[in-house]
């Protein structure tokens, strides 16, 4: 199922039996039936007048608890800058992520109690097919 975001600025593709809610600038997609965690996304306009550094905004994003920057992968899809971490521990997974593109920012986050790769993996599928508009 194609979705637009309600601020116009993204499509993305969701798998059917996923499910939208939507607040504002924010929304959440998720399994209703069989999923584990949740994808949250967030949208701004960033001025161009501000210098919009990718690495550094996912840093303050999952609030400095990164223990290795290292581990932060940066790369780009099509148009897009896309800034990404996964962080494990006894709690589960996060997955933060940063899109930006026609100066717009996208941040999302994934977390799951239990890691399930079929879910990670549509998780994957679904980041990967943003397009900002």
């Amino acid at each position: 199922m194609k979705y637009t975001s309600p601020s116009r600025y993204y499509q993305l593709a969701i798998p059917e039996n996923w499910k939208v809610e939507e607040d504002e600038n924010t929304i959440s997609i998720y399994n209703e039936g069989e999923g584990l965690g949740a994808i949250t996304i967030t949208s701004y306009l960033i001025p161009e007048t501000y210098s919009f550094d990718i690495r550094k905004e996912l840093i303050d994003f999952v609030d400095n608890t990164i223990n290795n920057q290292k581990d932060i992968k940066e790369y780009n899809l099509q148009e897009k800058k896309i800034a990404e971490i996964d962080i494990k521990n006894d709690k589960g997974l996060w997955r933060f992520v940063i899109v930006f593109a026609k100066q717009k920012a996208l941040f999302i986050s994934y977390n799951s109690d239990v890691v399930v790769s079929n879910e990670i993996n549509t998780v994957s599928h679904i980041i990967a097919s943003i397009n900002i508009i």
